[in-house]
């Protein structure tokens, strides 16, 4: 914008613009007790905070901040955290954790308020867990098999090339020869 004297402006900006859609859509759900509700039953049932604030597309500190500042909810989430770690090492590798997502998911859809960001996590997981279990048909990278060492074959160019003679490539030294300039005085 110009000023009447011909100065450039810089446009003010909105405030609540400022915000970012992720960041307003968390700061409505901090109030809802719905969202704490479904918070906690994710928790019992072995989702994380980061897992959490994924499904609902939040950013994942919010979610931490708002536990840590509250003492029941931090008190809430340390007791889900420490039943998830035993819970984990019973179940490493299967398929439990997703499925009781799965089920929160299913009851979202049955109330008609299907949170597509969780959704989209569950079949991320499934994916990830299908390339794990099948690295061969579903995974992204193959693995090569060498059939030949190439250490035999490094070792014997060496010894190859330590029969052989090397031609001596050294620069030979430059000597300068001074001479002495003896100026005579004309005077």
């Amino acid at each position: 914008m110009q000023t009447e004297e011909g100065t450039l402006q810089k446009p003010k900006r909105n405030l609540k613009r400022k915000r970012s859609q992720r960041k307003q859509r968390a700061l409505e759900l901090k109030e809802s007790p719905k969202f704490w509700d479904e918070v906690w039953e994710m928790m019992e049932n072995g989702a994380n905070p980061l897992d959490i604030a994924t499904a609902y597309d939040i950013p994942k500190m919010s979610l931490y901040n708002w536990i840590r500042r509250d003492t029941e909810k931090a008190l809430r989430a340390e007791s889900y955290q420490l039943n998830r770690a035993d819970v984990q090492a019973d179940e490493i590798g299967s398929l439990a954790e997703l499925e009781k997502l799965q089920k929160v998911f299913d009851k979202q859809i049955e109330e008609g308020n299907p949170n597509p960001a969780l959704g989209r996590y569950i079949m991320e997981r499934r994916a990830w867990y299908a390339k794990v279990s099948n690295p061969d048909k579903y995974g992204d990278k193959k693995q090569v098999q060498v059939t030949q060492s190439t250490r035999v074959e490094h070792v014997n160019q060496l010894r190859e090339m330590s029969k052989k003679k090397l031609k001596d490539i050294t620069p030979p030294k430059n000597e300068i020869e001074h001479e002495e300039v003896r100026k005579t005085d004309t005077s």
